[in-house]
């Protein structure tokens, strides 16, 4: 019966901090096509604000890579691999490409935690960037 009542708590405990780090929390959502790499591609930002500051921020791009040949789309993969700036996973229509706050593209804009939200959307919106 023990531990029942342990893991009963435990449970407890992790449902009442997911509920805490959770409240205030806003979502701002930015959507950009382009090209990168030289082939098409959609890049969606996803950032979590909280208290009107940075509370984290990822970056996903589709890169469209139809009618490109698999050796082709193998060796633009390791190429992006190599340079170690984001997560490379393959999809049906290419390959997508993940990275978060600590990535280079946020360091070039001079974008910080401490970034206020008004001036991350404008410095966003001026990159290309629709956001919601």
């Amino acid at each position: 019966m023990k531990i029942r009542h342990v893991i009963m708590v435990i449970i407890l405990i992790i449902a009442i901090s997911a509920v805490i780090d959770t409240k205030g929390v806003s979502y701002l959502t930015c959507n950009t096509i382009g090209t990168m790499y030289e082939y098409p591609s959609k890049s969606t930002l996803e950032i979590s604000l909280q208290k009107d500051k940075i509370k984290d921020i990822d970056i996903t791009v589709d890169i469209n890579l139809t009618g490109v040949s698999l050796v082709d789309k193998e060796n633009l993969i390791q190429m992006i691999e190599m340079q170690g700036k984001s997560k490379v996973t393959s999809t049906e229509e290419g390959i997508r490409l993940n990275s978060g706050m600590d990535g280079s593209y946020f360091a070039s804009l001079g974008v910080t935690k401490d970034t206020k939200y008004g001036e991350l959307k404008q410095v966003l919106e001026l990159q290309g960037f629709t956001c919601k």
